[in-house]
């Protein structure tokens, strides 16, 4: 091998040598980004968004979290079901639920004065996702309330939307007088 063809060699292999290094310290630093929802509990989602919770009786594993400093959120399960229940303070009707799916079917609902939609997809391992989402106007919160039920499958599942509506008017609480 020449000369020229060994110092070319070596040439390639220090600058993929660098370029991985670079690369490799770029993944370093982005698992430095803070993680946007961190543990609370109850009384400081209280003192730090003004919000609070009413625990469906029934509710096991409760935990509440803050996502991104604006955002309260509890989690529990209830008879086997994955709920979570989420409040937002916004200027206007955001779906703070978290949930992007094409839905099966939509519908609207009632929690109190407030209009409610519902909807509802049957996933592939025949588990339900639910959500409901609504706009308090007058104290200007967003809210939303979804579950999963394991695997009972397709079918008329109506009874489902009204069973995650039913649970979301248990988490609310009324921040106003009714309309």
């Amino acid at each position: 091998m020449s000369m020229k063809k060994s110092f070319f060699i070596v040439l390639v292999l220090l600058t993929l040598m660098s370029c991985h290094k670079s690369n490799s310290s770029k993944f370093t630093n982005t698992s430095r980004i803070p993680n946007p929802l961190l543990q609370s509990s109850a009384q400081e989602i209280l003192n730090k968004l003004g919000f609070s919770f009413k625990i469906p009786e029934g509710a096991q594993e409760i935990s509440y979290s803050i996502i991104a400093d604006e955002l309260a959120q509890m989690d529990f399960t209830w008879n086997a079901i994955k709920c979570c229940a989420r409040i937002k303070a916004s200027s206007q009707a955001e779906d703070i639920s978290g949930c992007y799916y094409s839905w099966e079917k939509v519908y609207p609902a009632k929690i109190s004065y407030n209009d409610v939609n519902v909807k509802y997809i049957t996933e592939s391992d025949g588990n339900i996702i639910v959500a409901a989402t609504w706009y308090d106007k007058a104290p200007g919160i967003s809210y939303s309330f979804t579950l999963s039920v394991p695997g009972i499958g397709p079918g008329n599942i109506d009874d489902v939307g009204e069973l995650c509506r039913s649970l979301a008017e248990e988490t609310w609480i009324q921040t106003q007088g009714e309309n």
